[in-house]
């Protein structure tokens, strides 16, 4: 009996160990997605940022992301605009960023955010299925089996926000 505690101890610990390390690969997938964000968008007011400038990403909220951007970030090399990765809260002053990458699946929070970015060219990733529904640009979503990033894209949203997407971006999105 106690032989088989023990195995079973090790067992769920082994299976923890592989969840753990699926999600922090999943982690990694959604930091560099959000920085290749800067590759794959066209602001309205026709700005592609270039070398010398400077593109703002916020996390809203905690969020293993943002250590594993600012990894990803101090390994970047030095083309292409300088991004700078700040942590907020929803009740701070959205309006600077660039990208914004809710990590609440909370819609409230959600209803907050759009109404504090309402009018910019800010664009808005969600880390929540459906939330693109909701009025986000972009949110992620889990295809069970599948250990790929997926999203979808409110069209409409980015449209009025005066956002394009690539369509490098827009072939691998479902289309809302």
């Amino acid at each position: 009996m106690r032989k088989s505690l023990v195995i079973l101890s090790v067992l769920l610990i082994a299976i923890f160990t592989v969840a753990q390390a699926d999600t922090d690969k999943e982690i990694t997938r959604k930091a560099e997605f959000l920085i290749g964000l800067v590759d794959n968008v066209q602001w309205s007011d026709d700005r592609k940022p270039g070398e010398g400038d400077e593109v703002v990403i916020y996390v809203v909220g905690e969020s293993p992301i943002t250590s594993r951007l600012d990894e990803l970030m101090a390994n970047k090399q030095a083309k292409g605009p300088s991004i700078k990765i700040e942590m907020v809260s929803v009740t701070d002053d959205l309006a600077a960023a660039d990208i914004l990458f809710l990590a609440s699946e909370d819609v409230g929070d959600l209803a907050k955010v759009l109404k504090k970015v309402k009018g910019a060219h800010t664009v808005t990733v969600a880390n929540a299925k459906d939330f693109a529904r909701y009025g986000a640009m972009i949110s992620f979503f889990d295809e069970e089996g599948d250990s790929d990033i997926h999203y979808e894209i409110n069209k409409l949203v980015a449209e009025s926000a005066g956002v394009t997407f690539s369509s490098k971006l827009m072939d691998k999105a479902v289309l809302i």
